[in-house]
């Protein structure tokens, strides 16, 4: 009989703890129901913001490698502006330092036409004193 209670007791027991698994294992079920919901909820948002990003970073490496052909055309057209700029510049200074020659050149030359004309006059009035001295002599 002793036994038997005592069977019964761990029959009781056993049930008991069986119940109470039963009831654990359902509850841990439901958590990995539960959690498998959140990883693929997860999951999802994570997709979906490499998705973004992959576009995000499509859409900015098209916009860079337009706007780098943009500024080389614009370096490009910058420096054919400064070249035409240095050979207009050149051109001025070679063109100023030829007018400035030729202004030196006048200059000397009418300096040369002054004296020669000074020279002439002076030639002149030398002859008017020689033909005076001449007709005086001649009469």
């Amino acid at each position: 009989m002793k036994s038997a209670v005592v069977l019964c007791l761990f029959a009781l027991v056993a049930v008991s703890f069986a119940a109470e698994a039963q009831s654990s294992l359902a509850a841990l079920l439901a958590m990995k129901a539960q959690a498998s919901g959140a990883i693929d909820s997860a999951m999802g948002v994570l997709f979906d913001l490499k998705k973004a990003s992959l576009t995000e970073r499509d859409d900015l490496n098209n916009r860079n490698k337009t706007e780098e052909a943009e500024g080389t055309r614009a370096v490009a057209e910058l420096t054919q502006i400064l070249n035409v700029a240095q050979t207009n510049y050149q051109n001025g200074v070679e063109h100023r330092e030829f007018v400035e020659k030729e202004i030196e050149d006048t200059e000397k030359h009418i300096v040369w036409i002054e004296n020669r004309l000074a020279e002439i006059e002076r030639k002149l009035e030398e002859l008017a004193v020689q033909r005076c001295h001449a007709n005086a002599l001649f009469v």
